[in-house]
């Protein structure tokens, strides 16, 4: 529908199937012909499809229902969500990526109104790297990057999923490697070092911002010059979220 510039239809009550022909021709009418037509309205009317209203995709978010959301509230819901896509991802399932969505906008919102709100409360969560509490504080921690860079809501929301899923390979590594207080021998750090490469495979299936987010889970321990891991065969350097995680990352 977006490709066809159609940010809104609906379909009202009598509608002849001629008409649902139409609006299934207009969803396989490449995106170019459609426009080259008029726009996904002016097809439907050549179609006489009375019953089928189209409008455009918003180009600024709803401002009518302004709702205040409470940083703690929206910390919480954070590591909630955190913990539910860890154990999907343990159980092999499909990530819900809509409840990460919804956490994500409400963080984006308080970070948008307040920045050190959310950052107060990354600070007094002193957990360990495997918790589900280092995947929302590196989530704030990034959207406040992106917020300085000047990213606008989408990319932030997608900066924001990459960071709450960019450690999600290490489901698939033993979990008593992840906090070890001894040294790990040389076979542990390649295990450990490992964990990038299970979380682009775990994402690399998803679409929309899964897609982003796999690519950051491969990529955030990569490091600018090439000297991390794994190394990067097919491209000059990270992606730019992944560089933003890897500076969340390392300073939670």
């Amino acid at each position: 529908c977006l490709e066809r510039d159609i940010g809104l239809f609906q379909l009202r009550g009598g509608i002849p199937a001629a008409e649902i022909d139409a609006f299934v021709g207009l969803l396989t009418t490449p995106a170019q012909a459609v426009r080259a037509a008029g726009g996904p309205a002016a097809v439907l009317g050549a179609k006489q499809a009375a019953h089928i209203t189209v409008e455009a995709p918003r180009t600024t978010r709803p401002t009518e229902a302004e709702i205040t959301v409470d940083p703690s509230n929206a910390y919480q819901a954070g590591h909630t969500v955190a913990q539910e896509l860890r154990a999907q991802a343990v159980r092999r399932q499909p990530l819900d990526m809509n409840k990460a969505r919804v956490f994500l906008s409400a963080a984006i919102e308080v970070v948008l109104e307040n920045r050190t709100a959310l950052l107060a409360l990354t600070a007094g969560k002193a957990y360990d790297e495997a918790s589900s509490y280092h995947a929302v504080n590196v989530s704030v921690l990034s959207l406040l990057l992106g917020t300085r860079l000047g990213f606008d809501h989408d990319d932030l929301m997608a900066l924001g999923m990459c960071a709450l899923l960019h450690d999600i390979g290490k489901v698939r590594v033993p979990q008593e490697l992840l906090n070890r207080a001894t040294e790990l021998t040389p076979d542990e750090v390649t295990q450990l070092n490992r964990h990038p490469i299970h979380g682009g495979n775990i994402l690399r299936d998803l679409e929309g911002l899964g897609r982003i987010a796999a690519t950051c889970a491969l990529e955030h321990h990569a490091h600018m010059d090439g000297s991390g891991y794994p190394p990067l065969t097919l491209k000059a350097k990270p992606h730019v979220f992944s560089r933003i995680v890897a500076v969340a990352d390392a300073y939670d």
